[in-house]
């Protein structure tokens, strides 16, 4: 049996030391690089000899100014997912590319599936270790030590600055740590970066309404007075189609706990009586169906079929029409004429 070197699982190759240097050898001679050449071809998705996809969909970005990540997948001929990562921190960063599965029971059913691993990965990846009970209180005494001699300039920039201040070398507002709090939050960046790649033309027409979230009585006193409403949809697609002024989507997660509450129910009634279309989606799938179902529609200035646009007229019945000749009927015999038609 023979030393095996390098196995490459889309073609089923497998390679000893000599053969892999001379597979390498004849690939340079011919001036290809070993990590472009194309070893499988599917569904849009190429993978090269090292089982990497070079070719993958790239569904989310997030960026600021202290990281950037980006997420990759790609899909085998199995059917299943994979997933690359791509995370740039400001004191480190590793990148992964999205592999081939040769093993139905490895990778992710679905490219949502994917994404949302990939995400909780890239959180995991910036959660920082907790240090030593001695280095914290060390960590403590010198900061305390800095405000009291530094003056009053160092104390207001600290207070300006205390939530964005960097703890371990991980940036406490960090969108990785924050958008995977909730199951909701991994979605809506995931549907929100899907539309604008899929219909760029019209990409900012689908905004988020911040309404959640943890506020003092203060803020929210004065968000409330500015126009903040309880009950309102995460998403709203300004844009109109089939008959409707626009399309609300409520972002839920698959739990049977998460349903509407009652201003998000009275919110949907209020919309819906004034021609908007209210929709609840709880996966990437649904979002992505309820979308081309309502991009499919005819936009509200072009002319459209009678069937989709007019509303279709009902011919009276017989009764109806001998009904009304026999009204007039009896009125002209009834007629009594007037002192000028006796003239």
């Amino acid at each position: 049996m023979k030393d095996i070197h390098h196995t490459c699982r889309c073609t089923g190759q497998q390679f000893t030391f000599k053969e892999w240097c001379a597979w390498l050898d004849n690939h340079k001679k011919a001036g290809q690089d070993s990590g472009k050449f194309v070893a499988l071809s599917y569904n849009g998705f190429d993978f090269n000899i090292h089982d990497v996809c070079l070719t993958p969909n790239r569904p989310v970005r997030l960026f600021n100014h202290h990281c950037i990540v980006e997420v990759k997948t790609a899909q085998s001929p199995t059917g299943r997912w994979d997933y690359g990562l791509d995370v740039n921190l400001h004191n480190s960063g590793h990148y992964v590319g999205a592999g081939f599965v040769d093993d139905v029971q490895k990778g992710y059913p679905t490219e949502a599936a994917a994404i949302l691993a990939a995400l909780l990965a890239a959180r995991k990846s910036a959660q920082p270790t907790s240090p030593p009970v001695e280095s914290r209180q060390r960590g403590r005494r010198r900061r305390i030590h800095q405000r009291q001699h530094a003056g009053p300039v160092y104390s207001e920039y600290h207070q300006a600055n205390r939530r964005s201040a960097p703890c371990n070398g991980v940036q406490t507002t960090n969108p990785i740590l924050i958008m995977t709090r909730h199951v909701e939050s991994h979605m809506q960046p995931m549907c929100v970066g899907w539309f604008r790649l899929q219909y760029p033309a019209v990409g900012k027409l689908l905004f988020a309404v911040p309404n959640g979230g943890a506020r003092s009585r203060t803020e929210a006193a004065i968000m409330k007075a500015e126009g903040v409403t309880a009950g309102v949809t995460d998403l709203i697609l300004l844009l109109g189609r089939g008959g409707f002024n626009a399309l609300c989507i409520e972002m839920k997660t698959t739990d049977r706990r998460s349903a509407l509450s009652d201003a998000q129910i009275e919110w949907r009634s209020l919309t819906i009586a004034n021609g908007n279309r209210h929709v609840v989606c709880r996966t990437l799938e649904e979002f992505q169906s309820e979308i081309r179902w309502y991009m499919a529609r005819p936009a509200n200035n072009e002319p459209r079929d009678e069937i989709t646009c007019v509303r279709p007229i009902v011919p009276p019945s017989v009764e109806e029409i001998e009904r009304a000749f026999g009204k007039i009927r009896r009125r002209k015999i009834n007629h009594q004429p007037t002192k000028t038609e006796k003239q």
